[in-house]
């Protein structure tokens, strides 16, 4: 299954770097303190999750998954790629729906696609073996509610 996904999906899906990358770029380039207390929550949830993992030691659906590197460890309960992507769907959906410059339809776009590339997040990691659904569900529980 994992070959017939295009490499660039798999790579803005796969991992967190990217959306990570972009946040720190965000700040840098607009200097607003609005970006730097979303890295902040971002990277106070990544804490958490890791410390819920090594407390819960629920052990991954797949000890040799292509896309779980040694520094993840072998526990997946909660997803933190999960809980980063939906704490982003609900951040920066709410922040887009409540802008001013921007039409409603378009708004509901951009809401969409941080959804679907939420949802893609969750699909590849399930379907390497990263993560079992409840994992994932887990992360989102968190994420969501964070952001």
């Amino acid at each position: 299954m994992l070959a017939q996904l295009p490499s660039l999906v798999l790579w803005a899906t796969a991992t967190s770097v990217p959306a990570g990358v972009a946040l720190l770029c965000t700040l840098l380039w607009t200097h607003s303190v609005q970006w730097a207390w979303t890295l902040l929550g971002a990277f106070l949830l990544d804490a958490f999750c890791f410390t819920l993992k090594g407390l819960l030691k629920h052990p991954r659906p797949r000890s040799n998954s292509v896309l779980v590197l040694p520094s993840e460890g072998p526990f997946g309960m909660p997803s933190e790629h999960a809980a980063f992507a939906w704490f982003l769907v609900a951040h920066l959906g709410l922040r887009l729906l409540r802008h001013r410059g921007f039409y409603p339809e378009l708004k509901l776009l951009g809401v969409s696609i941080l959804a679907l590339w939420a949802v893609g997040v969750a699909g590849v990691r399930h379907a390497t073996g990263a993560h079992s659904v409840e994992q994932l569900l887990a992360g989102a529980a968190l994420g969501a509610p964070v952001g």
